[in-house]
């Protein structure tokens, strides 16, 4: 998952890109998560935007389990 960590503005947005592993995986599935999401939320593609100030972690997590983590400082 990338970036692992990024600053925002209140009301900004970014994407998060994920590499799925093995490539011709059959199920590509990606469950999208925010541990704060009065700070930032985040969207089922993976778009956050950031909603007041404060510290978040957004987790992806796919059908079998794998996660990758994003740490999110709105200020």
């Amino acid at each position: 998952l990338t970036p692992n960590s990024k600053t925002l503005s209140v009301g900004s947005t970014f994407n998060l890109t994920i590499t799925i592993q093995p490539s011709n995986a059959s199920d590509k599935t990606i469950t999208y998560t925010s541990s704060s999401p009065n700070v930032a939320t985040v969207s089922s593609t993976g778009t956050v935007k950031a909603v007041s100030r404060g510290t978040t972690v957004i987790k992806a997590t796919s059908n079998n389990g794998q996660v990758g983590t994003c740490s999110v400082t709105v200020n």
